[in-house]
């Protein structure tokens, strides 16, 4: 009896832990898929760090350092000090080509080894460990490169994306059938399949309103990650500056994402995003009047929150509602709303910021705060 007695006292426990490991987390292809992209996060991230640092102490310029992180070799040519802008923005302008393919790829991949009704949490999950790996290489790389130099940056981004590679070369257990067939790349293909699907997002208002509005928002707000190493640079501070004030907007990123997975953005989520709107406009009209210091960190948290739990909603809500059939087109449109409006809001911010200077900013905070005014009243619920 008391050996059966602690048997099952051990199956109870046992069964607790295993409860309490969040669902997609049990699934062997999610953890693989998981952990490959976890380190080709902390590599992307370790590079901006020390590509947008280059462009900064190389130009002194915010439109440069805009241009380099919006076009997202180098890393030979800086290891012989031989590096000039123009080699970094052919860098980016490659690695933004392949980002521009692989996130909403990764994407899709990503909502097809869970079920439905784990989606939100898998992405929640995705968007954590982005967040903080962007965390740990902020704060912790930052000093690795300052003693070490910029060039270990590419040469370790380079080594975690064959990790990645490796991760989805291994997974076995996707929707598409065995038979189906991989149809060759065919720009014209492309494009006809990205108008057929902005047409179809057009009759889905419940996608379209909220993801128009992280269009705008990221718009405006998204030069204040993209420049911080020209700001950082412009008011004197080091490398370790910036990692320790990127680090707290991964933070806000990583409790934005955290709050997504936990609840949905609600029957009426133009009206969520609006809020989420007014909030980031607050925080960017403090930040561009205190760039630098202890105190900065708050606001620059209270940017990357809202980003990245509407990048999980709008996932998830592609998932939940779009026809099957247009799954890949849409994700990879949601993907553009970021993509496209951080690559934008870098190029007006650059010359914006050299011409005017940073509180220049503030008028884009009004914007977004105004027009989150305007949706909140035609929204109200």
């Amino acid at each position: 009896m008391p050996k059966d007695f602690e048997m099952n006292r051990m199956e109870t426990v046992r069964g607790r832990l295993v409860s309490a490991i969040p669902a997609p987390l049990r699934r062997a292809s999610f953890r693989q898929l998981w952990l490959g992209m976890a380190s080709s996060y902390a590599g992307d991230r370790f590079q901006q760090l020390a590509q947008t640092w280059l462009v900064a102490t190389l130009t002194s310029s915010a439109m440069a350092v805009g241009w380099a992180a919006a076009t997202a070799i180098v890393a030979v040519l800086a290891l012989f000090d031989r590096i000039a802008v123009w080699h970094i923005y052919i860098w980016a302008v490659i690695n933004g080509m392949i980002a521009l393919l692989s996130r909403p790829a990764y994407k899709v991949v990503l909502t097809e080894v869970v079920p439905p009704e784990e989606v939100r949490p898998a992405v929640a999950i995705n968007s954590m460990t982005e967040t903080t790996s962007m965390v740990v290489v902020n704060g912790v790389g930052s000093v690795l490169l300052e003693f070490l130099g910029l060039t270990l940056a590419f040469f370790l981004n380079a080594a975690t994306y064959l990790v990645a590679a490796g991760s989805l070369w291994g997974l076995r257990d996707l929707s598409r059938r065995s038979t189906d067939q991989p149809q060759s790349l065919d720009l014209k293909r492309v494009l006809s399949d990205l108008v057929d699907g902005l047409r179809y997002l057009t009759r889905q208002l419940s996608i379209l309103h909220p993801l128009l509005l992280t269009f705008v928002t990221i718009t405006i707000i998204g030069p204040i990650f993209g420049l911080l190493a020209a700001i950082v640079h412009a008011e004197g501070g080091s490398i370790v500056d910036l990692g320790l004030l990127a680090a707290s907007s991964s933070m806000g990123a990583f409790a934005g994402a955290a709050y997504a997975g936990i609840r949905s953005a609600g029957a009426n989520p133009t009206r969520r995003y609006a809020i989420l709107g007014m909030v980031s406009a607050a925080a960017l009209a403090i930040f561009v009047y205190l760039p630098i210091g202890l105190i900065s960190m708050v606001p620059l948290a209270f940017l990357g929150a809202p980003a990245f739990a509407q990048a999980v909603w709008n996932t998830s809500r592609v998932r939940e509602q779009a026809d099957p059939a247009y799954q890949a087109r849409l994700q990879a449109i949601t993907s553009m709303a970021f993509t496209l409006g951080f690559s934008l809001g870098m190029l007006w911010a650059g010359v914006v910021i050299d011409r005017l200077g940073l509180t220049a900013l503030v008028g884009g905070a009004v914007v977004l705060g105004t027009l989150s005014i305007v949706v909140l009243i035609i929204k109200r619920e």
